[in-house]
């Protein structure tokens, strides 16, 4: 099981698992005051997605007596009912945040807040090594090594290859940034990792990438990525 950061938010005061956190979140929102992070805060710890505050409030009164606080269900705030149709409990919203791709050019398009990293690979032909680099969008980071004493997700990549092809050495990654006194590290800007290969022909490699995306404010879930690439030829 994932687990997350309980998260005193700054500038609003209250914890994840504090209800007066959507409470404020909504009234920020209502008052035009900090709308871009309210948002945020709202759309990261409920399935609900309103576009307007007044929506909000509207399913909060309705529902802010049966609220409850789920870490097993994804650190998420959840309408006590066995009514599949009550609306907040609706994990399919989940698939908005996987990674877009654009139809022309077939590339993941750049990050935002609603999507802070973008993984992609390639094929190194000239060095001979696959190249993994995540795409960090400002003011978030993703972990490097995460300390036994810290909830975090560190970052992995895996590579897989068939036919004739084997990786050599040790995966090696850009530099990392001490994140606090625990010894946890984390990535900011550009993500890059590096794997040296060697084989004859043609194949294929998988390579599956994991992280965890955090700001100052919120910790995103943990995403999953995989990315086939095709050796001895430009990706």
């Amino acid at each position: 099981m994932f687990l997350y950061c309980q998260r005193n938010h700054q500038g609003i005061g209250f914890a994840n698992n504090d209800i007066r956190l959507i409470d404020r979140a909504i009234s920020l929102w209502e008052q035009g005051i900090q709308k871009a992070r309210a948002k945020r805060i709202l759309t990261r710890y409920t399935l609900c997605r309103f576009n307007t505050p007044q929506e909000w409030r509207q399913w909060f009164n309705t529902y802010k007596d049966r609220l409850f606080f789920t870490e097993s269900g994804g650190w998420l705030w959840l309408v006590n009912s066995t009514d599949p149709s009550v609306t907040g409990n609706d994990y399919s919203v989940l698939k908005s945040i996987t990674q877009k791709t654009n139809p022309r050019t077939g590339q993941q398009e750049k990050t935002s807040h609603e999507n802070p990293v973008v993984a992609r690979a390639h094929y190194d032909a000239a060095n001979k090594q696959i190249i993994v680099t995540l795409h960090i969008h400002p003011g978030y980071h993703i972990y490097g090594h995460v300390s036994s004493k810290d909830p975090y997700i560190s970052t992995e990549v895996k590579i897989n290859i068939d036919g004739e092809w084997q990786t050599i050495g040790n995966l090696e990654s850009s530099p990392v940034r001490q994140f606090n006194s625990n010894g946890t590290t984390v990535y900011e800007g550009n993500a890059e990792f590096r794997q040296k290969v060697k084989g004859i022909g043609v194949a294929k490699a998988r390579v599956f990438v994991s992280w965890q995306c955090c700001d100052d404010h919120i910790c995103m879930p943990p995403m999953e990525k995989e990315i086939i690439i095709e050796l001895n030829k430009d990706y």
